[in-house]
C-alpha cells in the first residue's frame, strides 16, 4: 500500500547499501513483498550476478514477478523463510530480509535458515520494527495509543510486532545464536509523513489491517477515533517530529568479516 511500501523502501535501502552488492555473485531475498526493494538491489548488482527473489505469499510473488520481469539473471518464486526447502547449504553469498523477521512464526528458524544457505563470508541483512511508542514510532503507535486513551478495545494481535526491536543486545545475541559471527545493529527511522496530518491519515487508512479494524466500529466511534488520531498527528508534526517508524537494521556475517570483503 501507499503507507507500507515507502517504509519498506526507506529501511531496505540501508540494508542493501551495506551488503557490498557490487561484490555479490548469488543473492537471496526472502519476504520480498511487491518487489520494490528487489528492483533497487538488482540495479546495484553486477549484470552477471544471480538473484533469487522470494515471498511466502503467492500474491506478493506475482506482483514481484511482474515488477522484475525482464531484469537479467533474476528469478522470482515462493519460499518459506523459516524452511528454505530445496536450497542447498552455502548456495548464496548475500541474504536480504526486510521488515519480516518480526512477523514470522519462528524468527530463530528464519535466522538459522539464513545462516545455512549462506556461504562462508556471506553477509545477511535483516530489519525489524524497533522501539514502540509515540516518542520513537509515532506512525505505528498512533492508533494503539488513541484506542487506549478512548477506552476502546485494542487491535487483536497474537504478538506485538515490536517484540524483537526493544533490546539491541538481545537481538544481536539471537542472531549470533543462529551461528553468525560479526553482528552489527543500528536504529533507522522510516519516515512516512513530515507535512500533513490529513495525508498521513489518508494513507494510513489504506493499510489492510488498520482499515479493516476501524470498520468494525460504528460510524460515530470511527469518526471519534480518526478525529483524535488527526489531532495527535497534527501535534506531533507541529512539534517538529516526523511521522516515522523506528526500525533496527541488522548486518550479520557468516564466519570471518575479512572473508566477505
Amino acid at each position: 500500500s501507499q503507507h507500507v511500501e515507502p517504509i519498506a523502501l526507506n529501511v531496505g535501502r540501508y540494508i542493501i547499501s551495506l551488503l557490498k552488492p557490487e561484490l555479490a555473485e548469488r543473492v537471496l531475498e526472502c519476504s520480498c513483498g511487491s518487489g520494490s526493494l528487489s528492483c533497487e538491489l538488482r540495479r546495484l548488482l553486477r549484470a552477471d550476478a544471480n538473484m533469487l527473489v522470494t515471498d511466502f505469499s503467492p500474491n506478493m510473488v506475482e506482483l514481484a514477478r511482474r515488477r522484475l520481469c525482464g531484469l537479467p539473471n533474476t528469478e522470482v518464486g515462493t519460499a518459506n523463510a523459516c524452511d528454505l526447502q530445496g536450497m542447498a547449504d552455502g548456495s548464496f553469498d548475500r541474504y536480504v530480509a526486510n521488515l519480516s523477521l518480526m512477523l514470522v512464526p519462528d524468527p530463530d528458524a528464519m535466522l538459522r535458515e539464513a545462516f545455512r544457505v549462506l556461504a562462508p563470508g556471506g553477509i545477511a541483512g535483516f530489519s525489524v520494527w524497533g522501539r514502540a511508542g509515540l516518542a520513537d514510532s509515532p506512525s505505528h503507535s498512533l492508533l494503539p495509543e488513541t484506542l487506549k486513551e478512548l477506552g476502546l478495545a485494542p487491535m487483536s494481535t497474537a504478538r506485538d510486532n515490536f517484540h524483537l526491536g526493544q533490546d539491541d543486545a538481545a537481538l544481536r545475541e539471537r542472531v549470533r545464536a543462529a551461528g553468525f559471527g560479526q553482528v552489527v545493529t543500528f536504529h533507522a527511522p522510516a519516515v512516512t509523513e513530515a507535512i500533513s496530518a490529513s495525508c498521513f491519515i489518508e494513507t494510513f487508512l489504506q493499510t489492510a489491517t488498520a482499515g479493516a479494524y476501524l470498520k468494525t466500529f460504528g460510524a460515530a466511534v470511527r469518526e471519534q477515533v480518526l478525529s483524535a488520531m488527526t489531532a495527535k498527528c497534527s501535534a506531533i508534526l507541529a512539534s517538529g517530529q516526523a511521522m516515522a517508524l523506528d526500525t533496527v537494521v541488522v548486518i550479520a556475517v557468516k564466519g570471518s568479516l575479512r572473508a566477505s570483503v
